[in-house]
């Protein structure tokens, strides 16, 4: 024997309560469902309703909040994690902001450092390096420059004779 958990009388509802009861009315413009949509006609209960009809319709109803329940922690982690991202940015364009906010006796005294570096390393090169001599006979060039120009060609001292290897 079939039981109906729901009662065929609708309770109404009370007069003294004048607010909207989202249960009771139907809105009358359009409205954003926070949850997924459910058939409640196969939930009417009515005489002709079998238990597996409604376990079926449940069991469904059940299937996709779960599925939105993953959506929405997958799209909870994404959030979080952006979130993260988002901080760490913020805390590297503030300490960029910080770096670039220098005092102007400050920045001055960088320069002058800068320029005490920069004669120290050329002063330790000229010391440091030996320089480079050119022969005075060669002064006009030489003869495998890449430029073209060659002063003079070089000529062996010793006799060769010109044969088929060296060619």
């Amino acid at each position: 024997m079939a039981t109906s958990v729901a009662s065929d009388n609708p309770v109404p509802a009370s007069a003294a309560d004048d607010a909207w009861d989202p249960f009771v009315m139907s809105p009358s413009g359009p409205t954003h469902l926070r949850h997924s949509p459910f058939d409640g006609h196969l939930l009417a209960l009515s005489p002709g309703a079998s238990a597996g009809q409604i376990k079926r319709a449940m069991e469904a109803h059940l299937r996709d909040t779960e599925r939105r329940m993953e959506e929405a922690g997958k799209l909870g982690t994404a959030l979080v994690q952006q979130q993260r991202e988002l901080t760490e940015k913020l805390r590297e364009v503030e300490r960029l902001q910080s770096e670039a906010e220098l005092d102007p006796d400050l920045r001055q005294r960088l320069l002058e450092i800068e320029k005490e570096y920069n004669e120290v390393a050329r002063d330790s090169a000229r010391a440091l390096l030996p320089k480079q001599r050119i022969p005075s006979n060669e002064s006009q060039g030489s003869p495998f420059a890449a430029d073209g120009k060659t002063g003079r060609v070089c000529i062996p001292s010793c006799p060769v004779s010109w044969g088929p290897g060296l060619i």
